[in-house]
């Protein structure tokens, strides 16, 4: 999907597939032009979408994150809607390398896609400040207070983004190779304000 063709490249190398089985989305369909004639005489002219390939019987969409789950909705929902009306037994797979709890479960309750899986799940204990966050299991010499650390990334996040804590609450401390998720705090990402981040967000440009 959108930000999932940095990884295919490599996931391209490393499962040593051929380059034909990796299309863009505006490849699975074809507008075709058609003419008819109607009882009057004249002829009608139309646009019909038909599927490129219809010897495809399975499509996998990647993704490298999914935090809320509003991607797959907004960027995926009627391709698949259309796949989906062309053929409904045509085998349709989101597939991503980290997706929270909450995400993977709101992409599987669309009932789009025929399997939703992610390699590494993010449960609640991986949120910053979550009952049982794993950052404060082991605390260090000098003590760090969780409300304090709440309180503090809270207060910096509400000038830098309309999610102190992260799209969706999230709450997340987690960065890619090739850009950090808004799932994440903004204390660590945002630009906003003369906020200088040490992992810079890049945000789409529609």
């Amino acid at each position: 999907s959108e930000s999932g063709v940095h990884m295919l490249y490599y996931f391209r190398q490393e499962c040593k597939l051929s380059r034909q089985y990796f299309i863009n989305t505006s490849d699975i369909f074809t507008i075709n032009k058609i003419t008819e004639d109607l009882p009057d005489g004249t002829q009608r002219t139309y646009l019909k979408s038909e599927i490129t390939d219809k010897n495809i019987k399975r499509y996998v969409f990647i993704d490298d994150f999914c935090g809320s789950g509003s991607q797959a909705t907004s960027y995926l929902k009627k391709l698949v809607e259309n796949i989906k009306f062309e053929n409904k037994n045509i085998e349709v797979n989101y597939l991503m390398l980290f997706g929270t709890e909450t995400g993977v479960t709101g992409v599987r309750n669309l009932k789009l896609f025929n399997n939703v899986e992610a390699v590494f799940t993010i449960d609640e204990t991986f949120k910053a400040f979550s009952v049982d966050a794993r950052y404060y299991k082991i605390i260090p010499d000098e003590v760090i207070d969780k409300d304090f650390s709440k309180l503090t990334a809270t207060k910096y996040g509400e000038k830098l983004f309309n999610s102190p804590l992260g799209y969706g609450n999230c709450e997340l401390l987690l960065g890619l190779y090739h850009n950090t998720p808004d799932n994440s705090l903004p204390i660590f990402w945002s630009e906003s304000n003369e906020w200088q981040p040490i992992f810079k967000r890049y945000h789409k440009i529609y």
